[in-house]
């Protein structure tokens, strides 16, 4: 496992690994925007393989920022036979009132989502064992 950064935009050196991990808690998934679009303009010219994205909300809500962009990234990784791609975890902290994304528009997302904060020994230890190389 490397660990490098921070950098001044999420996308100078994203596309430079075989495999990356982008990290984000509640609105500073903002700049990870354009990697995202990135992704939708056209992945295959980059190094990256595989991309693992985690972003950790207090609120169901907060999701809804991306959600379409998130979606739309799925769906055309899906459609181009490459579903391992591109890895999301949604972590909601606060669990309290807690509710799902129940829009059908929006299953792909529900189904990454979970309570509680990461588990990053375990979340390390999972990439690291997938991405031996």
């Amino acid at each position: 496992l490397y660990v490098d950064g921070p950098f001044g935009s999420p996308s100078e050196e994203v596309f430079n690994y075989d495999v990356s991990l982008c990290v984000a808690g509640g609105i500073g998934v903002t700049p990870f925007a354009c990697v995202l679009h990135a992704l939708l303009d056209g992945w295959t010219g980059f190094r990256l393989q595989r991309l693992y994205f985690v972003w950790v909300c207090r609120e169901l809500q907060s999701f809804y920022w991306f959600a379409e962009l998130l979606c739309a990234v799925h769906h055309k990784l899906w459609q181009e036979n490459r579903p391992d791609y591109f890895n999301l975890k949604l972590y909601i902290s606060q669990t309290d009132n807690l509710q799902s994304m129940t829009e059908e528009k929006y299953r792909p997302l529900a189904s990454r989502l979970l309570v509680g904060r990461p588990r990053w020994k375990l979340l390390f230890d999972e990439i690291g064992k997938t991405n031996k190389q």
